[in-house]
């Protein structure tokens, strides 16, 4: 197995770990940019751990690219991908909980 198979793979493995302890790693990321008195909120926390689940999914999936091609080209695609959403990740935060804010009562 390609050793950038299994780095995407453990990063995969840990970001839903994270979620199964109920520390979300995006929660980290997310704290530099939102005001402390929302960290605490039902929120925040659905948030981050929709993002986790979602990069342990985008992990997962580049993992497979790399194991797949054999560090091909679509592998290398999947990659820059990361780096994308990577930079997007608070723009889909902030739309993701936008659209989540009437369900906890917030405009």
């Amino acid at each position: 197995m390609p050793l950038s198979a299994t780095v995407f793979s453990v990063l995969a493995g840990l970001s839903l770990l994270s979620v199964l302890i109920g520390r979300p790693w995006t929660t980290i990321v997310a704290r530099r940019q939102a005001p402390r008195d929302a960290w605490g909120h039902p929120l925040f926390k659905e948030t981050n751990t929709v993002l986790t689940l979602l990069w342990a999914l985008i992990f997962a999936a580049t993992g497979f690219c790399a194991w797949a091609t054999d560090e091909g080209l679509l592998f290398v695609a999947m990659a820059l991908g990361n780096t994308g959403l990577g930079m997007a990740s608070p723009w889909i935060a902030k739309r993701y909980a936008a659209w989540r804010a009437p369900s906890y009562g917030a405009e």
